[in-house]
């Protein structure tokens, strides 16, 4: 009697593990059509992501900033719009040695910030102006350089202390533009995209 009744326990513990199997089995199922009808709706399969034509990454310059042009009296540029003009002053006197310059900043955290002037090349030339002297006596603070841009070789000086800066001199005929770009809190390798990409873009106004 004993053994009928430990042997009726073993057959119910069977079927209800069958039982407790297969509800686990049509769950699954379920879980999975659900899955599957939701990934095709949507036209993707699961784990796939669908890539236009062009990718770009935010860790690189593969994004284009949105850029806008600028045109003083010598000279024009290109340069990021978040850029805003701050100043341009102008000099019609011929005599001048100052002729242009035009000062821009950047809004937010980086306080970048650009001067773009143009001066009268001096008669014995660009060692001769007097912010290039500058830089040329602090070596301690004023790395020296070369540029090429447009298969032209541009003198560019780097500053890396407070205040960062990137300047470099492009000069034609009687003319001498300095461009500078300047951040209290980014490194010259920082600055170095922007200095690049306004510098390329300069041209000389006839």
């Amino acid at each position: 009697m004993e053994e009928i009744k430990k042997e009726e326990k073993r057959k119910k513990g069977f079927r209800f593990g069958i039982r407790f199997f297969l509800m686990i089995v049509i769950l699954l199922g379920i879980v999975l059509g659900i899955l599957y009808i939701c990934g095709m709706s949507t036209g993707k399969s699961l784990g796939t992501v669908r890539e236009s034509n062009k990718t770009f990454s935010l860790e690189s310059s593969d994004i284009p900033p949105a850029v806008k042009i600028f045109e003083g009296h010598y000279f024009s540029l290109s340069l990021p719009e978040i850029y805003s003009e701050k100043r341009h002053l102008f000099s019609e006197d011929k005599k001048a040695n100052t002729l242009e310059q035009t000062f821009f900043s950047q809004e937010g955290e980086s306080g970048r910030k650009l001067a773009v002037t143009v001066e009268r090349m001096p008669v014995g030339g660009i060692s001769e102006l007097s912010s290039y002297q500058f830089r040329e006596m602090h070596p301690d603070e004023y790395e020296r350089g070369v540029t090429i841009l447009n298969g032209e070789e541009i003198i560019s000086y780097t500053k890396k202390n407070v205040v960062y800066e990137v300047t470099g001199y492009v000069t034609q005929g009687l003319f001498v533009a300095s461009i500078s770009v300047t951040s209290a809190v980014e490194a010259p390798e920082n600055l170095m995209e922007d200095f690049s990409s306004i510098v390329g873009s300069f041209q000389w106004r006839e």
